[in-house]
């Protein structure tokens, strides 16, 4: 559960770096919301698309989807969006590159690609140009949830 928390207690902090799993876990866990969210609201008719339709355009097109997803959903992706981009730029760092390579996602399909391989690639050993390791276990053991 703390590694759903951690990027949210650093939720629009764009410096130092992030672990892979501290990013996966985070996209994971919200892509998995996001669908269940979607899900239900075509079940219950608050979306313009049917469960059918959703699941043929999410692979085709994402966005139309969101477009015609209900106010829950775009709620939750209101919420995420700027947790969503700051763990983006901090696992960037931690590969040693530049937050401003996330731009590269407005590239289609290529910039997806390009992206997808540098947030699975292993972080820079030591200390980079933005920061030290990451140590994600003992950043979570300074988490405490009430």
């Amino acid at each position: 559960m703390d590694w759903l928390v951690l990027p949210f207690t650093k939720y629009a902090q764009f410096t130092g770096r992030s672990a892979r799993k501290e990013y996966w876990i985070f996209v994971g866990s919200t892509l998995t919301t996001l669908t269940v969210l979607m899900l239900i609201e075509s079940f219950l008719g608050n979306s313009k698309l049917g469960y059918t339709q959703w699941a043929q355009q999410m692979l085709l097109q994402p966005l139309a989807v969101v477009n015609s997803a209900g106010m829950l959903t775009k709620l939750f992706l209101l919420v995420t969006i700027v947790p969503f981009l700051s763990v983006g730029v901090r696992r960037l760092h931690d590969a040693n590159r530049s937050g401003w390579v996330l731009l590269i996602m407005l590239v289609p399909i290529l910039g997806q690609i390009v992206l997808l391989y540098f947030f699975l690639q292993k972080g820079t050993a030591g200390p980079n140009r933005f920061g030290g390791e990451p140590h994600p276990e003992e950043e979570v053991k300074d988490i405490h949830v009430s």
